[in-house]
C-alpha cells in the first residue's frame, strides 16, 4: 500500500500507532505528515487530534503541517 492510498483515518491511526509503540521510522512518520497535510479536508475533528497528538508525542512536529492542520 502506498502513502497516497491511505484515507484520513488510516492517516491518524497509524500515525497515532507509531507514536503509542514509540517505534518511529522519521522518513515514514513525515511521509505519513505530509499526506495527512494533503488530505486535510477529508479528516473529521479526532483524525485531526489524533495526527497532532502523534506528532507531539514523538517530538516530530512539523510546522507546515500543524498550519495545515489548523
Amino acid at each position: 500500500m502506498k502513502v497516497q492510498d491511505f484515507n484520513s483515518q488510516g492517516l491518524a491511526d497509524t500515525l497515532w500507532a507509531m507514536a503509542k509503540t514509540s517505534r518511529v521510522r522519521p522518513e515514514v512518520f513525515a511521509s505519513l505528515c505530509w499526506a495527512a497535510a494533503a488530505k486535510v479536508q477529508d479528516f473529521n475533528m479526532q483524525e485531526i487530534a489524533n495526527t497532532m497528538c502523534a506528532m507531539t508525542t514523538t517530538s516530530r512536529v512539523l510546522p507546515e503541517v500543524c498550519d495545515s492542520l489548523c
